[in-house]
């Protein structure tokens, strides 16, 4: 092969014995190389193959160098090797950062749910993610960061299961309960609800974590309500309220212990609030046509 050494930018690459930059080269040739292994290596990675090459150039006896007075010393300059490792499913640096921050939530998810914000530390969260304190700080400025950062993703959670319910059930009424249903049942082994329990205390203290809470349910509440409106309660703000206190409830027994009696009084005070809102707009027509 050529005495050239390929590029290796994006790769681990280690360089072996003393460079030979200063033999003399044919007219285009360094760029002909530097063509030929930036085809290789985009064809390696397109194809995902595993490769290991290793690039031996500056031989005394590579015929390039045959029979010419300024041929190199064999041992003087020596060869000069280039390993370049292509691994199979090689990460990219975003989707390998992404999966460290992943991994950093989730612990501190964990950690600020069962020892309580207050009393966490960054070390508790990097031990328990497996990574190390150097590796929080540079996805997170703080815990307080990761803590805004779990209260917006339990938000959009709850919020695509309010979605799916609206969008999915086509009976007015049987859409308000389903959507009740959706927002206040937690499945079981989950963390959420004693981690919801430090938002709400941590919302009284920071600023950041009140607005977003606040945000939250005021999208919430709007969704509800409209639900509300189209099963044909006449305060959709009320019962979109009521739902919102059956949640908040659920959230409480559950951090409790209390998971299942919470999973069915929620399900059971959330048809009871969907049944009164289907009963009072015809209780009011049977007395305005009694009337």
């Amino acid at each position: 092969m050529w005495p050239c050494q390929p590029p290796t930018r994006g790769y681990a690459a280690m360089p072996i014995g003393p460079s030979f930059d200063a033999a003399p080269a044919a007219p285009g040739e360094r760029q002909r190389v530097a063509g030929r292994w930036r085809r290789r290596r985009e064809r390696n990675r397109v194809l995902n193959v595993p490769l290991l090459t290793l690039t031996l150039a500056c031989d005394a006896a590579h015929p390039r160098y045959g029979g010419r007075a300024h041929r190199p010393p064999r041992c003087a300059v020596g060869r000069r090797a280039t390993i370049a490792v292509f691994r199979e499913g090689t990460m990219h640096r975003g989707e390998k950062r992404a999966k460290t921050r992943a991994r950093l939530v989730e612990a501190a998810l964990n950690v600020f749910a069962f020892g309580g914000y207050e009393h966490a530390t960054v070390d508790e969260i990097a031990h328990a993610a497996g990574l190390s304190k150097g590796a929080f700080y540079f996805n997170f400025n703080s815990k307080e960061e990761v803590l805004i950062h779990l209260v917006r993703q339990w938000a959009d959670e709850r919020t695509s299961l309010l979605n799916a319910a609206f969008a999915f059930e086509r009976d007015a009424g049987q859409r308000l309960r389903s959507m009740a249903e959706a927002l206040s049942t937690y499945g079981r082994g989950t963390n959420w609800p004693p981690l919801i329990l430090e938002f709400w205390s941590q919302a009284m203290r920071a600023g950041e974590v009140d607005r977003w809470l606040r945000r939250a349910y005021r999208d919430w509440r709007q969704l509800l309500a409209t639900a509300a409106r189209e099963a044909g309660s006449p305060e959709p703000g009320v019962t979109a309220d009521a739902i919102l206190a059956i949640h908040d409830g659920a959230v409480t027994e559950i951090a409790l212990g209390r998971t299942s009696a919470s999973t069915r009084s929620a399900a059971s005070l959330a048809a009871m609030v969907v049944g009164a809102t289907a009963v009072a707009p015809a209780a009011s027509a049977a007395q305005a046509a009694g009337a």
